[in-house]
């Protein structure tokens, strides 16, 4: 029932939202560590190829479960999705996502996949 809530598309675009935001906190972070407020030219174009290489991400397969216990959101739907991604580089990932409407999306660890319905 709840599965049929989530779109592949949809859970691809949240997915990649996630990845885009890590790497955006640790853009974030290495200007602050640096003393800077802006990049300089080559670590922009740095940075918008890690953009670039996250809107590329080819995926392979998703599947969606519904964790036993949610405590971060019981009144909302959460997801628990497993991602099998294929970059740029051929390189294969299988990475595991915590998908909620609350707007707690973030990865998580490969046992709450075992721990989810």
């Amino acid at each position: 029932m709840l599965m049929n809530a989530l779109e592949p598309q949809n859970i691809e675009d949240r997915v990649r939202l996630i990845l885009s935001r890590e790497i955006s906190q640790k853009q974030m972070e290495a200007l602050k560590n640096n003393g800077l407020k802006i990049p300089d030219e080559e670590t922009a174009i740095r940075w918008r190829d890690e953009f670039t290489r996250i809107n590329n991400l080819e995926f392979l397969s998703v599947s969606v479960k519904n964790p036993i216990l949610d405590i971060f959101s019981p009144d909302q739907p959460t997801f628990v999705v497993r991602a099998i991604i294929r970059d740029p580089s051929n390189h294969v990932t299988t990475r595991y996502f915590w998908l909620s409407w609350a707007g707690i999306d973030r990865e998580i660890s490969k046992i709450a996949w075992y721990f989810s319905i």
